[in-house]
């Protein structure tokens, strides 16, 4: 797998916010999940433990021995793989740069956050793309903010 073709994993970067700071990288462990298609989710499984494995990073999976069940009858398992490895390990794997950021310390009602994030689309061997919808926790960057609201007493 390391030696075939990759494609990009469309729309797996995000922009940027301009007033983050970029840090030196403290985080080394991952878990990111990695959702297979349900249809082909049984050779999905099959190949991404060998990707895992010619990449270093772990692969673990448990399946539910009592399923939930749909309205025919049939069990709904979940689609979701998790992989842990250390950062530098991703980032060969997923061919991603991965960086540390840091959200401004600008008024003491938003708390500084340091984050992961990464500027390209994350990249699969050509034969493992078309098991995969999605690849979560290599960016773990903030959605939003959440502003705590602030009360002044009117008495």
């Amino acid at each position: 797998m390391k030696s075939e073709s990759r494609i990009a994993l469309e729309g797996s970067s995000l922009p940027l916010p301009e007033e983050d700071q970029l840090i030196n990288r403290e985080e080394t462990h991952l878990h990111p999940t990695v959702y297979l298609v349900r249809e082909t989710f049984e050779e999905g499984v099959l190949k991404l433990q060998q990707f895992a494995n010619e990449y270093g990073l772990t692969m673990t999976y448990e399946r539910p021995t009592n399923p939930r069940r749909d309205r025919q009858g049939k069990p709904i398992y979940r689609n979701d793989v998790k992989l842990s490895g250390s950062v530098e390990k991703f980032e060969e794997a997923f061919g991603v740069k991965l960086y540390q950021f840091q959200t401004p310390a600008n008024s003491h009602t938003l708390p500084v956050t340091k984050y992961l994030a990464h500027y390209n689309d994350i990249s699969l061997p050509a034969s493992l793309h078309p098991y995969i919808m999605a690849v979560l926790g290599l960016d773990n960057r903030p959605l939003f903010r959440n502003k705590k609201a602030i009360f002044l007493s009117t008495t």
